[in-house]
């Protein structure tokens, strides 16, 4: 049948939903449940449009309708009735939602395509929305499948294929309005997130989804942020500095090293264990106990170094040498 356009599989009955979609073919207005095993076939027209339905890990079918999503009531189903019921509870679906495309992956995610972009919705956690605003390359998806490897792909009909890799990844175009993210920085073992905005001179503190501002009460502008368990830093034009927190919700600032007549520039910011200082960039400078400074001159510019687990640190400049050094904080 040309108008066919989707079927479940459940309880030995083939749930079937017209192509409600198609301009070419006219669909009439039935929703079908076929039991393969005894051959008899009954139908519905007066349930709102039905455009897809899946099967949940749990055993229960989802409809997604012209009036939101439901769930068939299984029972009144093998008695021949169709009921629409609300969807499970472990999933906060909001009301209303309409969509052509579902998906469980196997962490039970339901994925949903709607008209603004995925709705992710894990269980027993409110729904996480990707849209062209945080990095999907089209809002209307028509497809999605996990892979081995856990990752998800989206299909479109606009530019084809995207994959994502990381479902805990989310792209902001714009975190808020009235802070630009500068600088970001992440100190190992922690789940704080640190936030520079150079334009407002602020220190965003992003902690178990909890966010907290810190005004910078310098003139000078920082580029780099490092920030510590303990210890906390920045670094301009030429220097680095010490940031203080003020017990009235700033920063204060403190000179560490400057040398601005051998024009430098730090690119990376790193902290060694005993959250020492080192500034990486036209050359490498270390600050010990905030007095002893340590320089090592580079070739050229390096725009990133790594600081490793064993305390080794790795460089390498723009004129493609590979420099490895190693810390002892001592």
């Amino acid at each position: 049948e040309r108008n066919l356009s989707h079927a479940t599989e459940i309880d030995s009955l083939l749930v079937i939903n017209m192509d409600v979609f198609n301009p070419a073919f006219r669909a009439p207005k039935f929703f079908i449940a076929y039991n393969y095993i005894t051959g008899k076939a009954f139908t519905d027209t007066r349930l709102p449009d039905v455009y897809y339905s899946v099967k949940t890990p749990q055993n229960e079918l989802l409809l997604a309708t012209s009036k939101g999503i439901f769930t068939l009531d299984l029972i009144s189903l093998r008695s021949g009735l169709f009921k629409l019921l609300p969807p499970p509870k472990a999933y906060s679906i909001p009301p209303n939602t309409v969509s052509g495309r579902l998906y469980f992956d196997r962490q039970q995610n339901l994925w949903i395509s709607t008209g603004t972009g995925v709705l992710k919705v894990a269980p027993g956690k409110p729904g996480t929305l990707f849209s062209q605003a945080n990095g999907l390359p089209a809002t209307i998806i028509s497809n999605f499948f996990q892979d081995r490897e856990g990752i998800m792909w989206f299909s479109n009909q606009e530019t084809g294929v995207a994959k994502l890799v990381d479902q805990n990844l989310q792209f902001y175009k714009e975190l808020d309005r009235a802070f630009n993210v500068y600088d970001v920085c992440v100190p190992p073992g922690s789940d704080s997130v640190w936030m520079y905005d150079q334009v407002h001179h602020r220190i965003l503190l992003d902690h178990q989804n909890y966010m907290n501002q810190f005004a910078v009460r310098s003139k000078d502008f920082l580029y780099r942020i490092a920030m510590g368990m303990r210890k906390f830093y920045g670094s301009g034009p030429a220097s680095i500095y010490q940031l203080y927190p003020a017990p009235n919700g700033t920063f204060t600032t403190s000179p560490l090293y400057s040398n601005p007549a051998a024009d430098e520039s730090f690119g990376t910011l790193l902290l060694d264990p005993e959250e020492n200082i080192i500034g990486v960039g036209s050359s490498i400078v270390a600050v010990l106990n905030g007095s002893k400074i340590v320089r090592e001159p580079l070739d050229y510019l390096a725009d990133n170094a790594v600081l490793t687990k064993d305390n080794f640190l790795i460089v390498i400049t723009r004129s493609m040498n590979f420099y490895i050094y190693k810390i002892d904080p001592s």
